[in-house]
């Protein structure tokens, strides 16, 4: 199985897991908190975004012009869920205002500057794999140093987190490995297309097995109070 057969599996897998994991939150999302209406409509807007650019690419046009508009969608909805997981007081809850004004200032200045709209984004695009990497690995020392009940609320963060650690991590070095290996890209492009899909699939994978554990939890405890 060469390569590209690999990719076009793995994608296809990828788009019905997070299409499942789309309609289990629209189906439970009553039972979600804050937090995870949140995570909720950020799931939704990737399925939206990567939908979008799966026609334009059956079209054969330029669909580059996604990837500013899911970077700048990624840092708000992420910023704006770890400020609720956030402790009340920290420098991140109490800033909060300011971070994601430079943050989106960054990402629209970089898109109207550096690197053009029909153009691929990476400048902006590691700067907020780096940001998320930090917060979400502030998110486990925090976690770490408090007495938490672990229950399936609290499970389903930490997997949430582990999700967004796992695959933004990897999406850093892939996307640092494309900044600086452009010259040698079209030898290396399948092996990265494939390496992100994978790391996209294992993404979808832990959100679906996260929110499951917190709605069909939910559900089992409605029932059992009602019978």
């Amino acid at each position: 199985m060469s390569s590209l057969e690999i990719l076009k599996w793995i994608n296809t897998c990828q788009v019905y897991v997070m299409i499942s994991c789309c309609l289990l939150c629209f189906v439970g999302f009553e039972r979600l908190k804050t937090e995870g209406k949140i995570i909720a409509y950020y799931l939704f807007f990737l399925l939206v975004i990567n939908t979008v650019a799966i026609l334009l690419a059956r079209q054969k046009v330029n669909n580059l012009s996604t990837t500013h508009i899911l970077v700048l969608g990624e840092s708000i909805f992420l910023f704006i869920f770890y400020r609720e997981v956030s402790e009340e007081g920290s420098i991140f809850r109490k800033y909060f205002k300011i971070f994601i004004a430079l943050l989106v200032g960054l990402i629209i200045t970089n898109t109207l500057f550096i690197e053009k709209i029909n153009t691929f984004n990476t400048n902006a695009k590691i700067f907020l794999l780096f940001v998320i990497i930090f917060l979400s690995t502030n998110f486990f020392y925090n976690r770490s140093r408090q007495l938490l009940t672990v229950d399936a609320y609290e499970r389903s963060l930490r997997i949430i987190n582990t999700a967004l650690l796992l695959y933004y991590s990897g999406s850093f070095f892939v996307y640092l490995f494309y900044k600086f290996t452009q010259n040698n890209l079209e030898y290396y492009s399948n092996y990265i297309l494939v390496f992100n899909s994978v790391l996209y699939m294992l993404f979808t994978i832990l959100m679906l097995v996260s929110f499951g554990l917190v709605i069909f939890r939910r559900r089992e405890s409605e029932e059992k109070l009602m019978g």
